[in-house]
């Protein structure tokens, strides 16, 4: 996770295991998903289901799979929102331990690679179970290949889209919060999911004007 502005303002800038985890799933097994906004565009990299043996004898079922994966997505993607979005003054517990507990919490709605947390889905644990998790090494590969070593997105270019909204809306900088979750999915791509948070596409993070569009959306709508 990349932060700007800790100490006053906050934006968090993520590119989450769990959601593309989730991702994977939905490619790697073909599932059919109902539309919806919130819904990304497939990964970038395509995903290969494991072998047949390994799958614990798995079934799938792309219909009633992708019928629950739908509300699993949401359930994750409004965790992950909210873990990002924590700002350290609004707990009075360590702050360590604060964190602790969300990744716990987030990583307990997924519980690979068993899938046991999906127990009450089962279609959606037999599609999971036969994709299988992917290392985070494949995640940090692309990243490197498509940013270098720069930042997910530019820090000025935050930094300015931040301060544009707290002067267009007379807001001190300091109580200004929000949270980019980007996806190694295809195309420019980017949906508001929540106070204070949008999901985009690693192609809309790495455009400066697309950028700073989805940072004023993200902030503003955490006002």
């Amino acid at each position: 996770m990349k932060l700007a502005g800790t100490r006053s303002w906050r934006f968090a800038v993520e590119v989450s295991d769990l959601l593309h985890l989730a991702l994977r799933v939905r490619d790697g097994a073909g599932l059919a998903v109902p539309a919806g906004q919130d819904v990304p565009p497939e990964l970038l990299d395509s995903p290969v289901p494991r072998n047949p043996s390994e799958s614990v004898g798995a079934v799938v079922d792309p219909d009633g799979a992708g019928s629950q994966w739908l509300p699993w997505w949401r359930e994750l993607v409004e965790l992950e929102s909210r873990r990002q979005l924590l700002r350290p003054d609004q707990v009075r517990q360590p702050w360590g331990t604060v964190t602790r507990r969300l990744r716990t919490e987030l990583a307990a709605a997924a519980d690979p690679p068993r899938f046991d947390a999906l127990s009450q889905r089962p279609a959606l644990q037999a599609a999971a179970r036969a994709v299988g998790p992917a290392p985070r090494r494949s995640i940090d590969r692309q990243l490197r290949q498509a940013r270098g070593w720069r930042d997910v997105i530019d820090w000025p270019v935050v930094n300015r889209a931040v301060h544009s909204v707290a002067e267009e809306t007379s807001t001190n900088v300091n109580e200004l919060n929000g949270c980019a979750l980007v996806l190694l999915v295809r195309g420019s791509w980017w949906q508001p999911v929540g106070p204070g948070a949008v999901l985009c596409s690693l192609a809309a993070a790495a455009d400066p004007d697309t950028a700073a569009e989805l940072v004023r959306a993200a902030v503003r709508s955490g006002l």
